[in-house]
């Protein structure tokens, strides 16, 4: 679990951390672990943590897909689950509590063992930052999930937001080849991630780079111009993150 912006015993230059999680690909069956059930209470959780037990069953096990992106506000429980490979846009820190640990051990290398030494644990800075009011289960769920909205098409390419939140703005980028896609930015940084095919970035200066699945980039505040072009026969597809103007 991640503390917000204004926990009191956050130190000096930590920030919080609101996060959102891409699904890249999921095998099936396979999800993530967000919020608690209806039924736990705080009490109850504690003596959970303090007896060693799962946690997990008092988590919402959310089957993923492709595709999907879920918001995870600070103060959330969660984990990833086996089997996922997402994308984790966030806040820029790497604050975080943990609760329990799936009762893991690790070797000096960093290697599961049953005779190495259990992660640190922060139990009372979790319970102090953990959400345990609003909503529960199935409707904080659905609450976190996002529903993208089509904000660019042509007949080429277009341009969907899957969520907007005070700390950050992510949208999915579709490229058809050889059609480019000029996009104009304010003074800020704005960064990608490339989910499929090859893309060449191309700005008003001249420079021109290409980028392939699973790279990212970021285009620096002071290029306030530049186009996306997709590469080959295939489709291109990207995330793309930056911080809200508004």
């Amino acid at each position: 679990v991640h503390p917000n912006d204004f926990y009191k015993r956050l130190k000096p230059g930590e920030m919080g951390k609101t996060e959102t999680w891409f699904i890249l690909d999921a095998d099936p069956g396979c999800g993530i672990y967000l919020g608690l059930t209806e039924s736990v209470t705080r009490e109850k959780l504690e003596q959970a943590v303090l007896s060693g037990q799962d946690i997990s069953q008092y988590l919402n096990f959310v089957p993923v897909k492709s595709g999907e992106i879920y918001y995870i506000p600070a103060g959330t429980i969660h984990a990833i689950g086996k089997g996922v490979t997402l994308i984790e846009p966030q806040q820029t820190s790497e604050t975080t509590y943990r609760f329990w640990d799936w009762n893991r051990r690790y070797d000096a290398a960093g290697r599961q063992t049953p005779d190495g030494k259990a992660r640190e644990l922060h139990v009372e800075d979790s319970f102090a930052v953990s959400t345990f009011s609003g909503l529960r289960g199935s409707a904080f769920v659905e609450s976190i999930k996002g529903k993208p909205k089509l904000l660019f098409e042509d007949a080429e390419n277009t341009v969907y937001q899957l969520l907007k939140t005070d700390q950050f703005v992510v949208e999915k980028v579709h490229l058809c080849p050889p059609h480019p896609l000029p996009l104009h930015k304010e003074d800020l940084f704005q960064a990608f991630v490339v989910i499929d095919g090859t893309v060449t970035i191309q700005t008003a200066t001249g420079f021109s780079a290409d980028v392939r699945r699973g790279q990212s980039f970021l285009i620096p505040a002071s290029v306030s111009d530049f186009e996306l072009i997709a590469q080959g026969e295939k489709p291109a597809e990207l995330i793309k993150v930056f911080y809200p103007l508004f």
